[in-house]
């Protein structure tokens, strides 16, 4: 039977990050043939480092879900720890690698020459290419998604007493695209209030459509790359709930098929919001149950999760 380690966190992180929680959730569900074992990084009252030198040499591989800026504050220690054992590292958010000015800049340089380094998983296709043009690592692109357990088509589109908002933190390039669409006579309403996961989803389940932008730009190597190569999960979390998500396009929204889920709209251009928004709302309630239930039964039947373990593991 193979033996994997996994290195995490801590409990509690895993317990209040929704996506960790899909994807832990989703390991200890589907690796019935895999041995596994998790080594948290906090509290430090559970490190137990002995313990797993002594059996060491037991693990077939050790597989990293820690956050970019925790793996890289802790190398020395985790070489410590597992030495020369081949490391696989799961990576939420590649780009922080490379921004200029982030605190975990050539992270995955430092630990390709300082680990046996297998492979890097990471959850977009753009940043899959950059990482082998630029650092020759191997590197595969895995999906996140939502647990069919927590997909939901919610109430009727119609039926749902919040129209037409954004929630979330105000960036800029935000501020000045939501000022734009006022401008053409189209309110949305923005909240900042934070919610819990459950709470989150409950609200998307009573909002008819959510409004975001995410065309701002992280700086790499001195040039800019757009925020839309990454974290197209916000898309796939808002339609799961049978709630239509509204925003601008870049082409990196293909790799999620997003073709396949009609409650994800795309916009070029700030002004066409309005357009889109009157289209929506006009659409005859027959269809709009049709657009709802064909778009959470694909995100449902994809489970990404899923898919992702397969890969990792070579399920």
């Amino acid at each position: 039977m193979k033996k994997v380690l996994i290195l995490a966190d801590s409990k509690n992180y895993i317990h209040n990050n929704c996506f960790q929680m899909q994807l832990h959730k989703t390991i200890k569900t589907y690796s019935n043939n895999i041995k596994i074992e998790y080594f948290y990084l906090s509290p430090k009252k559970l490190r137990n480092v002995q313990s797993f030198k002594v059996h060491l040499k037991s693990y077939d591989f050790v597989l990293s879900t820690l956050r970019q800026r925790v793996l890289f504050n802790n190398i020395r220690f985790l070489q410590r720890l597992i030495g020369d054992l081949p490391l696989k590292i799961y990576d939420q958010d590649p780009w922080e690698n490379y921004i200029d000015d982030s605190q975990s800049n050539g992270c995955y340089s430092m630990i390709n020459d300082q680990f046996h380094l297998k492979e890097i998983f990471v959850t977009s296709n753009f940043w899959k290419g950059y990482i082998e043009k630029n650092d020759e690592i191997k590197t595969t692109f895995v999906q996140m998604g939502m647990l069919p357990e927590l997909c939901s088509t919610g109430l009727l589109l119609s039926d749902r007493p919040l129209k037409v908002e954004f929630r979330g933190t105000l960036h800029p390039h935000r501020e000045k695209i939501f000022s734009e669409v006022r401008e053409s006579g189209q309110n949305i309403k923005i909240n900042s209030e934070v919610l819990s996961y459950a709470e989150y989803l409950k609200y998307l389940r009573r909002l008819a459509i959510f409004v975001h932008d995410e065309s701002g730009y992280w700086v790499c190597k001195g040039k800019r790359i757009p925020m839309s190569t990454g974290m197209w999960v916000k898309d796939i979390e808002i339609a799961s709930q049978g709630c239509f998500s509204i925003r601008n396009y870049d082409p990196e929204c293909e790799s999620y098929s997003v073709d396949k889920i009609p409650l994800i709209q795309f916009y070029r251009e700030p002004m066409e919001i309005k357009e889109l928004i009157a289209s929506v709302t006009q659409l005859p309630t027959h269809e709009l149950l049709e657009i709802q239930q064909k778009s959470v039964d694909f995100i449902k039947r994809t489970n990404s999760w899923l898919s992702t373990i397969r890969k990792i593991f070579g399920l």
